[in-house]
């Protein structure tokens, strides 16, 4: 039998055709073929078929369909799996998609063993397969769709690979006709716009490299609002200085020469006792050799989905070196929402390093720009904890070279039917793979000793991965129990969790944690309890001090008791955190236990460190801003005493989710503090660049504050919103907020937040090229600020009037508002308006002509900007630096300042990073 997929769909048997049917029963050939092997069901079958609603005869017609495909396939091929529905069982040798992967897989070992001529041969081979699209004849049908799109991108970096295995033998001319023909099919492929530029290079034809890199740069720009990668710039500067540059086979990669690129490495560590799976990482192990494609693990909350998964991928971490990420999208926790596909994609945007003004602000393109990011790459996303289809989808890669991992507690046949996954369902561990777990965390001696009890614990513990680890803690610590006793303990309880109830009462594990939970001091319960509640990731010390209403020197043993007994993980060092099972088994018992009353005066004691904590740390941060009013906070909290700045930033850092978990649960209860946190988190987001958040906690707190009807706390709202949506370029939508902003300012009379929304107009004005606009808006602020009595903004909008005179030519104007604005600012003790204005001076000089006195201004403007550590605004005064030492003749300190300024651009992902490399690189020409 010979069945083809890589065109129209076709079979063949002794040469001779044979018929498959009309198009349904095509159509169920093809999705069997794209199961590899694994069962269908006969439900998943109507779904696919009939998109809208199905007939009644529905399954009859499936059922039909696949008794005639049996008779032309021959039923040892097409096999009945009982009620998980029918499999087909090709030999690899008999379809041409698996003669095509395993072409590809060979051609890669043979490219890594250095036999460039043998790989070539080897993607030849494999591309001649292919007679046209894939499934050509059924193309439009919308469950095929992602086998189809799979297959294609395998096809392109096939062709890709043989390309580099060209180049690097040296068959340039060849390659350069092919690429411009790929190029005009797939405009967007950077892999071939890179290999087209070598080739030019190659041939002598060093003009025309750099006009296909010039070319490139167009079609991304005008296209898809983006600039080229890394490699492709980086390849253009070479190119450029005239340095050798290789091929990625056979020749150091040129990935080798980046900067600044920071490979993605979250996958979390590795799983102190791993045991068992043996066929489950071997099935890993075979998607990881066929490529791209999705694997779902699924299976009861303790079976070990995570543990698999993060084993799996830790040991194969390095056959993906463009990184690894990871998310936890919490689809189970009981202390707050799922993590939504939004927030996700933010996060793999920021590890992969984009600058946040090249991030959309719709979720649809996002998801493209993380999908292109991913072309070309070898990357293993691992998306944990996944609750539904709809959470994952914007998450899959559809690169050729990327493997998704999927973790749920649901099978998710959705994923299953239309995406391809290949699924994994977790059972129990055998009684061998269990002994071994507890071998490991007890010793092989201890239950060699004991073995009777042994038996009797992992019958008990019915496999479940996670029960046998809480039996180890406890085990593990008191060394002189019997395993008897344990034993006897579990034989004789009877309460087991609900969740886990089924028909065959095996899985569940109410028995254990309710065991290990007895066991705890007094103390530790009241804690376990209240902190499944919490609706952050995890806690600190200082948190759950709060939390419990004790000193943290109270709290630290309860902590450490809690960890002993593998109720809660020390995920870093004073960090904390609950498995998500545990985190229910904790909410379940605080709902028994403990009045309502009681939890809401627990939380609403967190919720008051994290208000008060963040309020001073904002204010290290910036200690001259338009600053609100607090309630007392509650006496039973712990106030943490953040010394300086550079505290008040790493305090930011480590609770930054957790900040943003409680703005979330506080506005769905109506809290007014969701806007103290919104104001106290909102200068650290905007100096981190992470303005979507930024936007998002100012929306919850604009919507609270009206449920509330609390005008000033809407004023603020509208205002800081109206910034983050100015750094967004959303200037329209920013300005419609501003509008609100200045109407409630001035009916409650708040001058000083008139004053602040007219000065924040003016950034907008700057940004669409309105100087003359923005000055009228900032002479309106210093009118309101002296009506106000606040000095400090009267000297910021004096520094911002000198600017926008600089911004229209009037220089000697300007540096006299500024020169008066930085006397007030050095009395008033403002070093972060200091810097500002000793900026505008700068500008002045420079464009004065006054070189020295402008690199003075400069230089100045470095270092308070390097003691605030605010390594973005230092990046700017470098990049200032560097124009004014070219400009009066001092090259190299010109190159030493652009340099630092990339490099700090880099860290923080800047979108000028660009252009301050094009400053370095044009340097070099002159």
């Amino acid at each position: 039998m010979d069945v083809r997929v890589l065109g129209p769909l076709e079979a063949n048997r002794a040469d001779q055709p044979v018929d498959l049917g009309p198009p349904k029963q095509r159509l169920v050939l093809c999705l069997l073929i794209c199961r590899n092997g694994e069962p269908l069901s006969i439900d998943s079958l109507v779904d696919a078929l009939w998109v809208d609603k199905p007939p009644a005869s529905a399954r009859d017609n499936v059922h039909q369909h696949i008794h005639r495909l049996r008779k032309v396939l021959g039923p040892e091929r097409l096999l009945s799996q009982g009620r998980l529905g029918y499999a087909l069982h090709l030999d690899r040798s008999e379809l041409d998609m698996f003669r095509f992967i395993d072409l590809l897989a060979q051609g890669r070992e043979t490219m890594t063993a250095g036999d460039l001529v043998g790989s070539a041969r080897l993607y030849r081979d494999a591309l001649s397969l292919w007679r046209g699209d894939p499934f050509a004849d059924l193309s439009d049908e919308p469950a095929l769709a992602p086998e189809i799109a799979k297959l294609q991108e395998l096809r392109l970096a096939a062709l890709e690979h043989r390309t580099e295995a060209d180049l690097a033998l040296g068959d340039h001319a060849h390659v350069v006709f092919e690429l411009r023909q790929l190029l005009e099919k797939y405009p967007y492929r950077e892999r071939f716009h890179e290999q087209l530029m070598l080739a030019l290079y190659r041939t002598g034809q060093k003009a025309a490299a750099l006009a296909a890199f010039q070319d490139a740069r167009k079609t991304f720009a005008e296209d898809l609002g983006l600039e080229p990668g890394t490699r492709l710039r980086e390849l253009e500067s070479a190119i450029l200085n005239d340095r050798p540059v290789a091929t990625a086979v056979g020749a150091p990669k040129l990935a080798s020469i980046r900067t600044g690129y920071i490979v993605p490495a979250q996958l979390p560590p590795a799983p102190a006792a791993f045991a068992g799976r043996a066929t489950e990482l071997a099935q890993l192990n075979e998607a990881a050799i066929a490529g791209p494609g999705v694997m779902a693990i699924a299976g009861t909350a303790g079976i070990g989905k995570t543990a698999l998964a993060v084993h799996w991928a830790r040991q194969v971490a390095e056959r993906f070196p463009d990184g690894q990420l990871y998310v936890n999208l919490r689809g189970f926790a009981a202390g707050g929402p799922a993590v939504d596909p939004a927030e996700a994609i933010r996060g793999f945007l920021d590890a992969l390093t984009v600058p946040p003004e090249r991030i959309p602000s719709n979720m649809e393109a996002q998801c493209g720009l993380y999908r292109s990011l991913l072309a070309g790459k070898r990357v293993l996303v691992l998306l944990d904890n996944a609750r539904t289809a709809e959470q994952v989808r914007p998450l899959l890669p559809g690169s050729s070279g990327c493997l998704a991992i999927v973790t749920s507690r649901n099978q998710l046949p959705s994923l299953v039917a239309l995406e391809g996954t290949q699924p994994i369902n977790l059972d129990v561990l055998p009684a061998g793979d269990a002994q071994e777990i507890l071998a490991l965390r007890l010793g092989s001696d201890r239950l060699a000793a004991q073995a009777d009890s042994v038996d009797q614990i992992i019958e008990r513990c019915e496999g479940l991965p996670l029960a046998l680890v809480i039996i180890a803690a406890r085990a593990a610590l008191q060394q002189r129990l019997p395993l008897a006793v344990i034993a006897a303990e579990l034989r004789e309880a009877h309460d087991r969790l609900d969740m886990f109830a089924q028909e065959d009462p095996s899985a569940d594990l109410r028995t254990v944690l309710s065991w290990s939970y007895q066991n705890l001091s007094p103390s530790a319960a009241d804690l376990f309890r209240l902190l499944g509640a919490q609706a952050g990731p995890d806690i600190s010390t200082p948190a759950a001090a709060s939390l419990a209403g004790v000193p943290p020197r109270q709290v630290r043993p309860i902590l450490a008791e809690l960890t002993r007994a593998s109720m809660i993980t020390e995920s870093a060092a004073g960090r904390y955190s609950l498995h998500d099972l545990l985190r229910s088994y904790s909410v379940e018992l605080s709902e028994v236990h403990d009045s309502a009353d009681d939890r809401a005066v627990a939380l609403s004691r967190l919720t008051d460190y994290y208000v008060h904590t963040a309020y001073a740390a904002a204010v290290l941060i910036e200690p001259h801003r338009l600053r609100i009013t607090l309630d007392a906070a509650d006496p039973a909290i712990f106030q943490e005493k953040l010394a300086d700045h550079a505290e008040a930033t790493r305090w930011f850092k480590l609770e930054q989710h957790n900040l943003l978990a409680v703005v979330r649960h506080a506005a769905a209860s109506s809290d007014q503090r969701v806007g103290h946190l919104a104001w106290a988190l909102s200068d650290y987001l905007q100096r981190r660049g992470q303005w979507q958040d930024q936007a998002l906690v100012h929306r919850l707190a604009l919507e609270t504050a009206q449920r509330l009807g609390d005008r000033s706390a809407q004023a603020r709202a509208h205002r800081h919103l109206g910034r983050a949506l100015t750094l967004l370029k959303l200037y329209e939508e920013a300005k419609a907020q501003y509008q609100n902003a200045l109407d409630l300012s001035h009916e409650i009379g708040d001058a000083a937040g008139e004053a602040h929304t007219y000065s924040n107009l003016s950034h907008i004005a700057e940004a669409q090229g309105q100087p003359l606009a923005g000055l009228e808006f900032q002479k309106r602020a210093l009118e309101l600020f002296v009506a106000a009595g606040n000095r400090d903004g009267q000297a910021r909008s004096l520094n911002s009037i000198g600017w926008f005179y600089g911004l229209t030519g009037d220089h000697e104007a300007a540096l006299g508002c500024c020169n008066q604005a930085l006397d007030m600012l050095i009395e008033l003790g403002d070093l972060v308006g200091q810097a500002n204005t000793i900026h505008s001076i700068g500008y002045a000089h420079h464009q004065l002509g006054q070189h020295r006195e402008a690199i003075v201004s400069y230089q100045r403007a470095v270092d308070v900007f390097r003691s605030l550590d605010d390594r973005l605004d230092e990046g700017e005064m470098q990049v200032y630096l560097g124009d004014t030492y070219l400009a009066a003749g001092d090259r190299d300190a010109a190159h030493d300042a652009w340099r630092a300024a990339l490099k700090l651009f880099e860290e923080v992902g800047h979108p000028n990073t660009g252009s301050v490399r094009s400053k370095i690189e044009s340097l070099s020409l002159r």
